[in-house]
């Protein structure tokens, strides 16, 4: 059974116009041209080389690790790409996420997210994170634009 949706900000709903397959690379594999045309960013407390590493593979431009405070990263990033909040997607699975789901002007999240990610979410993935939750968040994003 498929988890739908649960917690909505501000009650709007987001539908997926079609679910994904799951698989256990699916938040990997095949980025590189889901991100065509769409600035990527992650921010991260994890410190690690070998992470950067990977996302550098998938084709992530915009990368800052080893920070728990977040807020500071995303504001610089949005002022640095000239955008608003209101432009801005942003996935996020835990706590020190939330700040920046609550400004961006889409909040996603994984279906294993803690709870106030989940709460903070205009959309909750029916995947776990790592298992085709980013995947299918791009889908629902480029779907959106066409």
């Amino acid at each position: 059974a498929q988890k739908q949706p649960q917690h909505h900000r501000h009650q709007r709903k987001v539908e997926l116009a079609q679910p994904v397959a799951k698989d256990a690379e699916a938040d990997g594999e095949g980025h590189g041209p889901v991100f065509a045309g769409i600035h990527v960013a992650v921010i991260s407390g994890r410190p690690s080389p070998a992470y950067e590493q990977r996302l550098r593979k998938l084709g992530v431009e915009h990368i800052v690790l080893s920070t728990r405070v977040k807020l500071p990263a995303y504001e610089h990033l949005v002022d640095a790409l000239g955008l608003d909040d209101q432009q801005v997607a942003c996935m996020g699975d835990d706590a020190p996420d939330v700040p920046i789901m609550q400004r961006a002007g889409l909040a996603l999240t994984v279906a294993n997210a803690h709870h106030s990610a989940q709460a903070a979410a205009d959309w909750i993935s029916q995947f776990d994170g790592g298992h085709g939750a980013v995947r299918e968040a791009c889908d629902l994003i480029l779907d959106a634009q066409q």
